[in-house]
């Protein structure tokens, strides 16, 4: 964790003050090559203004010969431009004369600055070079050297300046970060492994690949030396990470799913694990995280699972559904669509599917939840009261629901009754107010709690004799709590009394709290 950390907060510094970074890069090499001191102080004391740190090279009537020399390879495609400019050439026939020209050590850092600027302009090296066959000849001649110097690069303290040369290396060379990353571990120290794992990870999480990916797309079977290395510092990550999914913090739990989802896959288990949190916000980033980890956006991995191709469990089919209702993709609605009417599935399924329609039609879901009410299966009828419960109020909900209150099955029925008083249908109250009397404790509770909500003031008698007379202790505790929230003096005495004499802990624990609430002392 400390080493996504120790990243996040290089690029949060990058990210805040960018032109603070600019001007750092450019104020070094400005000072030291323009030569008059007058157009030396105008120059240098404008960097940063530009988010290309050469630009003051652009602003000259002749190009240092140092700039071609530079440790900076900015500074030499600077070079190039400004020469170009004053040639009157395109910046990549000027690029190739000099390759073609240099000779030794300077070939080679002609070559790196034509890889890296071949990456600023998301082109490959080979076409930026094209112009002269000659100089691309050239760098494919000291193609070793070169990929030796972009090693350094990659391993620089600055991570932003890092990333940078990763991201132009790779696309220079037509090839993913991976594949850059493997390369250098050749010429290298395993010394050097930790800093070009947290490159990966840094990439990932500015966009790249999850390093996972990455490796599962580039690494052959001769990388499995290196593979295995950094496989090994992935590996510190996860066990670092793993105890903390299951702590009582939330901020710790998320911040562990934030480590880990640059892993992916190949911190599959824990993302999973991740995906039965409490917390909505931590299961849909663990559930985006795998999805990325396999190349795919969240709906695609969920129509993965969802497909009868696939081995998934109910288990895991259904948790995918519930993930798809807080995601705002025109494709979800037909997904679950598609899932619910499909008679292959389980029922569980298949009703998880109606609550996740809902929450990605809205209102468009109605259709489809009256068809389901109406099948003739308990399950699909019980998930679409749940998924009433994901709709906006209009009138279209009233006769659905009004509909599931002649049901005989108690989920189906106590869904029903929850959705009258999530929709505010009064109307139905009527309905309702007989099911308090029903042999099902869970209708009696729903029932309870729907008329209190409908009318506190109307139903609070009956709520208080509930709270003495109901033989279900979690009919009495769901009383307790709607009279600790309505309060007065007949709410009161109704709570001191079961707080003193109900014969079951949970109701006299729900009392005394709703005492407490109350400001009165038990």
């Amino acid at each position: 964790m400390r080493l996504l950390f120790l990243t996040l907060a290089t690029f949060g510094v990058a990210a805040a003050g960018q032109g603070r970074d600019v001007n750092a890069r450019c104020r070094r090499p400005c000072e030291a090559l323009v030569g008059e001191a007058r157009l030396r102080a105008s120059l240098c004391a404008r960097c940063g203004l530009d988010q290309d740190p050469a630009w003051y090279l652009l602003q000259l009537r002749e190009v240092p010969a140092a700039a071609f020399t530079d440790e900076d390879w900015e500074v030499r495609w600077g070079a190039v431009r400004a020469d170009a400019r004053a040639r009157g050439l395109q910046p990549e026939r000027r690029l190739a004369q000099w390759v073609e020209q240099s000779r030794g050590d300077e070939r080679t850092s002609a070559c790196l600055t034509a890889l890296l600027a071949a990456g600023t302009r998301d082109t490959r090296r080979d076409a930026l070079l094209a112009a002269e066959p000659k100089a691309l000849a050239a760098c494919k001649g000291v193609e070793a050297a070169v990929i030796a110097e972009c090693t350094r690069e990659l391993r620089q303290a600055d991570v932003a300046r890092a990333l940078q040369a990763l991201q132009g290396a790779a696309a220079g060379r037509g090839v993913g970060s991976a594949r850059v990353v493997l390369d250098a571990m050749t010429a290298q120290p395993s010394e050097a492994d930790e800093g070009l794992a947290r490159l990966m990870v840094a990439n990932a999480e500015r966009g790249g690949p999850p390093v996972g990916l990455a490796l599962l797309r580039e690494a052959t079977a001769a990388d499995a030396p290196r593979v295995d290395r950094l496989l090994a510092i992935f590996a510190a990550t996860r066990d670092r990470n793993r105890p903390l999914l299951s702590s009582t913090e939330k901020e710790a739990r998320r911040q562990a799913v934030v480590a880990l989802a640059p892993l992916a896959p190949l911190s599959l288990s824990e993302l999973t694990t991740a995906l039965d949190d409490e917390q909505a916000s931590i299961r849909l980033a663990a559930a985006r995280a795998i999805a990325r980890g396999e190349g795919r956006t969240l709906t695609e991995a969920a129509a993965a699972r969802l497909s009868g191709r696939t081995k998934a469990s109910a288990a895991e089919k259904r948790r995918w559904l519930v993930l798809l209702s807080d995601v705002d993709d025109p494709v979800c609605a037909q997904l679950t669509r598609g899932t619910w009417r499909d008679a292959t599935q389980p029922d569980a399924v298949r009703a998880d599917a109606l609550v996740s329609l809902a929450g990605c039609a809205g209102r468009q879901a109605l259709t489809d939840l009256s068809a389901a009410a109406a099948a003739g299966n308990v399950t699909l009828e019980a998930g679409a009261m749940r998924a009433v419960l994901l709709l906006p109020r209009e009138p279209g909900v009233a006769p659905l629901v009004e509909a599931a209150l002649a049901s005989s099955a108690d989920e189906v029925l106590a869904g029903a009754i929850v959705a009258i008083a999530a929709h505010r249908l009064s109307p139905l109250a009527p309905r309702v107010e007989p099911l308090t009397g029903h042999r099902a404790a869970s209708v009696r509770a729903a029932a309870l709690d729907a008329l209190f909500t409908l009318d506190p003031r109307k139903y609070q008698p009956l709520v208080v004799t509930a709270l003495g007379q109901d033989e279900e202790a979690p009919v009495r505790v769901t009383a307790a709590k709607l009279l600790a929230s309505a309060g007065g003096p007949l709410a009161v005495s109704a709570l001191a009394r079961a707080s003193r004499r109900d014969p079951d802990d949970r109701v006299k624990v729900a009392a005394v709290e709703g005492l407490r609430r109350l400001g009165v002392t038990p």
